[in-house]
Protein backbone atom coordinates (compact mmCIF):
# COMPACT_ATOMS: atom_id res chain seq x y z
CA UNK A 1 0.00 0.00 0.00
CA UNK A 2 2.33 2.68 0.86
CA UNK A 3 4.34 1.87 -2.24
CA UNK A 4 1.36 2.38 -4.28
CA UNK A 5 0.51 5.49 -2.33
CA UNK A 6 4.57 6.83 -3.30
CA UNK A 7 4.01 5.96 -6.51
CA UNK A 8 0.83 7.79 -7.42
CA UNK A 9 2.14 10.74 -6.10
CA UNK A 10 5.72 10.98 -6.05
CA UNK A 11 6.54 14.52 -5.04
CA UNK A 12 4.95 13.49 -1.66
CA UNK A 13 6.28 11.93 1.28
CA UNK A 14 4.63 8.71 2.41
CA UNK A 15 4.29 10.96 5.60
CA UNK A 16 2.96 13.93 4.07
CA UNK A 17 0.68 11.16 2.20
CA UNK A 18 -0.68 10.20 5.29
CA UNK A 19 -1.04 13.21 7.05
CA UNK A 20 -3.48 14.83 4.17
CA UNK A 21 -5.09 10.94 4.45
CA UNK A 22 -5.94 11.91 8.29
CA UNK A 23 -7.08 15.63 7.95
CA UNK A 24 -9.57 14.31 5.61
CA UNK A 25 -10.57 11.08 7.84
CA UNK A 26 -14.30 12.91 8.68
CA UNK A 27 -14.96 13.96 5.66
CA UNK A 28 -14.67 17.32 3.21
CA UNK A 29 -13.26 20.11 4.88
CA UNK A 30 -12.61 23.78 4.61
CA UNK A 31 -9.72 24.42 6.12
CA UNK A 32 -6.57 25.01 4.13
CA UNK A 33 -4.95 25.91 7.03
CA UNK A 34 -5.34 22.48 8.21
CA UNK A 35 -3.85 21.22 4.78
CA UNK A 36 -0.74 23.75 4.84
CA UNK A 37 0.11 22.10 8.39
CA UNK A 38 -0.34 18.78 7.05
CA UNK A 39 2.23 19.15 4.13
CA UNK A 40 4.76 21.90 6.05
CA UNK A 41 4.25 24.36 3.27
CA UNK A 42 1.66 26.61 1.52
CA UNK A 43 3.25 25.71 -1.70
CA UNK A 44 2.69 21.88 -1.51
CA UNK A 45 -0.91 22.52 -0.80
CA UNK A 46 -1.15 23.84 -4.49
CA UNK A 47 0.90 21.02 -5.89
CA UNK A 48 -0.94 18.39 -4.02
CA UNK A 49 -4.01 19.92 -6.13
CA UNK A 50 -1.96 19.54 -9.29
CA UNK A 51 -1.43 16.38 -8.41
CA UNK A 52 -5.16 15.45 -7.45
CA UNK A 53 -3.98 14.30 -3.93
CA UNK A 54 -6.74 17.45 -2.82
CA UNK A 55 -9.74 18.20 -4.63
CA UNK A 56 -11.66 21.32 -4.14
CA UNK A 57 -15.10 20.51 -3.81
CA UNK A 58 -16.47 23.71 -6.07
CA UNK A 59 -13.45 24.22 -8.51
CA UNK A 60 -15.07 27.72 -9.31
CA UNK A 61 -14.97 28.57 -5.10
CA UNK A 62 -12.23 26.82 -3.57
CA UNK A 63 -13.03 27.00 -0.02
CA UNK A 64 -13.95 23.63 1.05
CA UNK A 65 -11.50 20.24 0.23
CA UNK A 66 -11.74 16.27 -0.33
CA UNK A 67 -9.00 13.95 -0.82
CA UNK A 68 -8.56 12.09 -4.29
CA UNK A 69 -10.93 9.43 -4.67
CA UNK A 70 -7.24 7.04 -5.42
CA UNK A 71 -6.15 7.51 -1.70
CA UNK A 72 -10.08 6.04 -0.84
CA UNK A 73 -9.31 2.36 -1.19
CA UNK A 74 -5.82 3.12 0.92
CA UNK A 75 -6.94 5.62 3.25
CA UNK A 76 -7.60 2.71 5.68
CA UNK A 77 -4.89 0.48 5.36
CA UNK A 78 -2.87 3.57 6.59
CA UNK A 79 -5.06 4.64 9.35
CA UNK A 80 -5.19 0.91 10.48
CA UNK A 81 -1.79 0.18 10.42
Amino acid sequence: VREEMESCFAPFTLDQIERVIRVFNTGPIQSRVALEEALGREYLVKEAMKQQLILPVNFWAPNEFTSTSTCVPFARVLLDA
